[in-house]
């Protein structure tokens, strides 16, 4: 079992943040543009809550390649916790729903005037003999780089719609 932490401030406050995080314009360009996705469908969304069924590009080692195969897709179904301002969530791969175990938190705290921490906890678990350590690791750099690249896509939008609203 692998657990990863990450930490970044945005130049915003927790409650726009949670607007922008669970607006679906800016879901469907995340996945798609910033993190480069195949495929991304909203399946149920509420004002707390959102299930999306995403196809990442796969950048795997060839063992763990042939394991989940070239059309890997998850769901992610997640819930938001006003009062605490943390956001639950777990994914559901397609395939080997029984084997790969991947769930987290984001956490949102204000941090002075206009800007907001978010730290996420991901815990990523691979129960496959012979290769779950090495699913785990892939998964963990995949997770790793996907943050970095959430962050400069975040920070973008955030930078865009502060201009659309001043002007």
């Amino acid at each position: 079992m692998r657990k990863v932490t990450t930490s970044n401030v945005f130049a915003c406050d927790p409650k726009t943040f949670w607007e922008i995080f669970l607006d679906e314009e800016y879901g469907r360009r995340l996945y798609l543009e910033g993190l480069g996705f195949r495929g991304y469908a909203s399946v149920e969304r509420t004002e707390n809550s959102r299930v999306i069924r995403v196809t990442p590009k796969m950048n795997l080692p060839g063992p763990v390649e042939k394991l989940v195969g070239e059309s890997f897709a998850y769901e992610e179904h997640g819930k938001l916790d006003r009062a605490e301002s943390i956001w639950r969530w777990r994914m559901l791969p397609q395939t080997m729903k029984d084997k790969l175990f991947t769930q987290g938190t984001i956490r949102v705290e204000p941090v002075g005037d206009d800007r907001c921490r978010r730290t996420d906890e991901v815990t990523i678990e691979a129960k496959i003999f012979g290769v779950g350590g090495l699913i785990e690791s892939t998964a963990e750099k995949e997770t790793l780089s996907a943050s970095e690249k959430e962050r400069v896509f975040l920070t973008r939008f955030i930078e865009e719609r502060r201009a659309k609203t001043t002007a």
